[in-house]
């Protein structure tokens, strides 16, 4: 999820990382296209597929709307979390703070890095 270039031992400390803005926007793009497909495939269905009533389709219709709106709703406030991570870099720690907690890894523990690219070959 982070990614630090160069060598530790020549980094000033403490350093501070978040989550980018453009990072959060792109996840929010991509989950509000889903929230729409995902509307429109399930109405489509409901309509074409299993030949509802018209009446029944618009009440399922509202029904689910609602549903994707809470669940919309939600993320949009785990998506504000997330950009509220903090990541700070010591002399023998990485420390990683939420709204909730504070995590301590020591870089003697770490055993392996993974980084995540986008398909556009951006670090996520």
């Amino acid at each position: 999820m982070y990614l630090v270039y160069g060598n530790i031992d020549s980094m000033e400390f403490p350093q501070k990382y978040t989550v980018s803005r453009e990072e959060i926007d792109r996840r929010k793009k991509a989950f509000n296209s889903f929230i729409l497909a995902l509307f429109f495939s399930v109405s489509l269905t409901l309509r074409f597929l299993l030949e509802m009533p018209f009446s029944l389709f618009l009440l399922s219709n509202a029904l689910f709307a609602s549903i994707l709106l809470i669940g919309w709703g939600l993320m949009q406030k785990a998506f504000d979390a997330f950009a509220q991570i903090e990541v700070k870099l010591s002399d023998e720690t990485l420390d990683r703070t939420t709204s909730a907690s504070t995590e301590k890894i020591f870089w003697r523990d770490i055993t392996a890095i993974a980084i995540k690219k986008t398909i556009h070959k951006k670090i996520r």
